[in-house]
């Protein structure tokens, strides 16, 4: 059973599969103007229930505001105040739509798994075929190294522009499917489906071949396998999976590994250095700031004076909130996660726990794969489906 409100959540978390497209105009964001409206028509209910992050919404913009006087970009930082606003809009509906929807952990769920399935048909057209969006800033003619050969690097970057932010969305977009396949006890169609999709999204990762993908896939199985029950429907669980695994592994395996090992000698993929030069150049910037921040839009431009030619953005989710908001928000924004761990480590449903643990173990890795975060509509839409699976008692059942 569900409402229109259960349908918002599914087609505001389904169009993020749409990614990059759009430019300015992301049909999140499209969407989350759209639906705008409704949220001071709910102010009643939201005001009783989640008055806080209103709080925050209104201090963070205030404070963007201000530091235009200070960023060395001021267009750019009055685009990025949009972006904000709207983005914080589509956090707010979710929250208040679920309040509203009479099955809304199902429904936040179901929209997420929406997302990774469209996306990954895409996903395994690039990869079968070598061909890419337009969107894509990285081509067909990619190459790799492995050490003894070129190979022509296989990839998906969907929607999203490059395969880093690709293989962020699916890292965030994951535990929500791990909870549909947690939660059903039986072995049914749709949980086969769910696994289905959680496998081919992992094959994808693999074939990326990004360290934090990778760690954040292992984390999530690792966490899934342990607290697996041990029951006929867990061993036929496991069995399903072996034999997609061993399938997967015979048509794309040796491409696989030919990729890893190549991102291994030609990307590092097991040396962080140059990352720690990055977040080095990232505190440089932030003391630069007397820890004030960059400013709103101000990022860039500021990173570039220490960067030496090199990379311009933090690659890390928290030190892209430090070094551009300062250390005020970034100690709200520290709060907060450490609020919803603890409410995740008392939360009485075991399916709903697990898939919290899932996210927040995962999170550390998932935070440190792309360039940027926060101009992301899918940030706001994971952290906001959070809030939501933990306070799903809360709902209105209308």
């Amino acid at each position: 059973m569900h409402n229109k409100y259960d349908s918002y959540l599914i087609v505001l978390l389904a169009s993020l599969s749409l990614g990059n497209i759009g430019g300015p105009l992301q049909m999140p964001r499209i969407l989350a103007i759209l639906f705008a409206p409704m949220v001071f028509t709910c102010i009643r209910i939201f005001r009783t229930n989640y008055i806080g992050y209103a709080v925050f919404f209104i201090g963070f913009t205030l404070y963007a505001l201000c530091s235009l006087l200070w960023s060395p970009d001021k267009i750019r930082g009055i685009e990025e105040v949009i972006y904000y606003t709207v983005h914080f809009f589509l956090f707010f509906e979710l929250l208040i739509f679920a309040l509203k929807a009479r099955n809304p952990v199902l429904s936040v769920s179901k929209g997420w798994l929406y997302a990774i399935a469209f996306t990954l048909v895409i996903a395994i057209w690039e990869i079968v075929t070598d061909n890419h969006l337009p969107i894509s800033v990285q081509g067909s003619d990619l190459s790799m190294n492995t050490g003894e050969e070129i190979i022509k690097r296989q990839f998906a970057s969907v929607t999203f522009g490059n395969y880093n932010s690709y293989v962020t969305f699916l890292c965030f977009s994951l535990p929500f499917v791990f909870y549909r396949i947690i939660s059903i006890q039986k072995l049914n169609v749709r949980k086969l489906i769910d696994i289905l999709v959680v496998l081919l999204a992992s094959i994808v990762i693999l074939f990326n071949a990004s360290r934090g993908g990778l760690l954040c896939l292992c984390l999530m199985f690792a966490i899934y396998f342990i607290t697996l029950p041990k029951n006929k429907n867990s061993f036929l669980i496991i069995v399903f999976v072996l034999a997609i695994s061993v399938l997967a592994l015979y048509y794309f395996g040796e491409d696989i590994l030919r990729t890893i090992i190549a991102r291994s000698v030609d990307g590092n993929l097991f040396q962080g250095s140059s990352r720690f030069i990055i977040w080095k150049v990232a505190l440089q910037t932030f003391s630069d700031t007397l820890f004030l921040g960059t400013g709103v839009g101000g990022l860039r431009p500021w990173m570039t004076r220490f960067a030496n030619g090199g990379i311009n953005v933090p690659h890390n989710m928290l030190l892209e909130i430090l070094v551009q908001f300062g250390l005020i928000i970034s100690l709200v924004f520290i709060i907060f996660l450490i609020k919803l761990l603890m409410r995740a480590m008392n939360e009485h449903d075991s399916s709903i726990q697990k898939m919290l643990y899932i996210s927040f173990i995962s999170f550390p890795f998932a935070s440190i794969i792309n360039s940027t975060y926060l101009l992301s509509p899918w940030l706001y839409a994971f952290f906001a489906s959070i809030i939501i699976f933990q306070d799903s008692r809360q709902s209105c059942r209308n």
